[in-house]
């Protein structure tokens, strides 16, 4: 892909990229959602709908910004949680049909 960079949210085409300064966000306007951003959108609502900051690193990163290849993980890092934000994204994450896959911890949702 070849991307431009603007400085304009209003000036975007279907191969975008947009830092807002303001709110410290990217975006990227590209034609179709492949399956990680697919799943990486679905988690990040979850995130926002509870509030929490997060970052999206790691493998995912490269390829949206263009890189062939594949992952098997999608990593984020978030803000530190109470327990209870932390059983209110289990019980959210299970909800929107999420498997939780965290073996040694044991949380009531």
């Amino acid at each position: 892909m070849d991307f431009r960079f603007y400085g304009d949210i209003d000036d975007v085409d279907d191969s975008s990229i947009v830092f807002d300064r303001g709110s410290r966000t990217v975006y990227l306007f590209k034609p179709r959602l492949n399956p990680e951003d697919e799943i990486t959108l679905r988690f990040s609502r979850i995130l926002e709908k509870l509030g929490i900051e997060y970052v999206v690193v790691a493998g995912y990163i490269a390829i949206l910004f263009g890189r062939g290849r594949r992952t098997e993980d999608l990593d984020f890092i978030v803000m530190p949680l109470t327990e209870g934000m932390f059983v209110d994204l289990c019980r959210e994450v299970s909800e929107e049909g999420f498997t939780l896959m965290q073996g040694d911890v044991r949380v009531r949702v």
